[in-house]
């Protein structure tokens, strides 16, 4: 999968920001994304995705395929970000649905809360595996102290998922995902 990183609305007073991602990819970009793929057992779809630097929030428009990164994340926190980003395009691009959009064009709070719980059972281990424990811890310490809607979501998500010893996450992201894959069904 083709992965392009681009300076948002060609805004290139992020263009250093750009430019470490970027050079980030291009070294370990296909170990990214094995890794990923080899601690989901899932496979993300060939289609290229855009990530794009700016200067809000970090999220994922999975329809798209498209990343918005934040231009201030710290360099090394923001490659965990980035994959973060990246797995929700993955349970995109397996049928995994991630939240419903309320009336008022939001998903609510709780689905957030049950797609990222799914999320960190393998994104812990990824980062880990990729990076090393201490950078892996550090991403969790970052993501823990961000709020959506002044509502702590990402501290209840990795509090859920670091529960559990690494094959135990295994054993609950591989059970979770063909609950998913059967009710999709039903």
């Amino acid at each position: 999968m083709e992965v392009k990183f681009l300076n948002h609305k060609g805004n290139f007073q992020y263009e250093s920001v750009r430019l470490i991602y970027e050079k980030f990819w291009s070294k370990k970009g296909n170990q990214v994304l094995e890794t990923i793929e080899s601690f989901s057992e899932l496979k993300f779809s060939p289609h290229p995705v855009q990530v794009f630097i700016y200067s809000g929030y970090s999220f994922a428009k999975n329809i798209a395929r498209e990343v918005f990164l934040r231009n201030t994340l710290p360099p090394e926190t923001g490659k965990c970000i980035l994959i973060h980003e990246l797995c929700h395009q993955l349970l995109h691009d397996n049928g995994i649905a991630q939240g419903h959009f309320d009336k008022t064009g939001q998903v609510p709070i709780s689905e957030k809360i049950v797609a990222h719980k799914l999320i960190y059972l393998i994104l812990y281990d990824v980062c880990e595996s990729l990076f090393g424990q201490s950078l892996a811890d550090k991403s969790v310490q970052f993501e823990k102290g961000l709020l959506v809607n002044k509502k702590h979501i990402y501290e209840t998500a990795w509090n859920y998922a670091l529960q559990f010893n690494k094959g135990q996450r295994a054993n609950e992201f591989r059970k979770q995902i063909e609950s998913y894959k059967k009710n999709a069904r039903n």
